[in-house]
Order: C-alpha cells, then sequence, then structure tokens
C-alpha cells in the first residue's frame, strides 16, 4: 500500500494532492465531531424533559 501510494505522487515531495488529503481528513473529524456533539445535545435535551415534572404549560390532556 505504502508502496503504492509513493509511485502514484501522491506523497512525493509535499504538493497538492497532500495538502487535499490533510484538509480532507480534517474537515472529515470536524464533520463527525460535530454531528456527534449535536447528538449529544439533543440526547441531554431530551432526558432533562423526561426527568423535568409537568408544569402548567406542560399539563397533559384536560377535559374540556
Amino acid at each position: 500500500m505504502n508502496q503504492a501510494a509513493q509511485q502514484s505522487g501522491i506523497f512525493d515531495g509535499g504538493g497538492l494532492g497532500t495538502v487535499l488529503l490533510i484538509v480532507g481528513m480534517v474537515l472529515a473529524v470536524a464533520i463527525v465531531s460535530g454531528l456527534g456533539f449535536i447528538a449529544r445535545m439533543n440526547d441531554r435535551s431530551a432526558e432533562r424533559k423526561a426527568s423535568r415534572p409537568p408544569g402548567p404549560d406542560q399539563a397533559g390532556p384536560t377535559d374540556g
């Protein structure tokens, strides 16, 4: 694998391919981390809502 990468010229002399590869990896990590952060915040919000006693604005259905 290493030999194939060296022969293709991707890592030769730190050219454009290397820069694009590094930028792509950083971007992928940032996207995955951001999605994980959003999922965790949604999960915490759902836990808070579930543990909170119903108040006047969250009352269940009333007979009316």
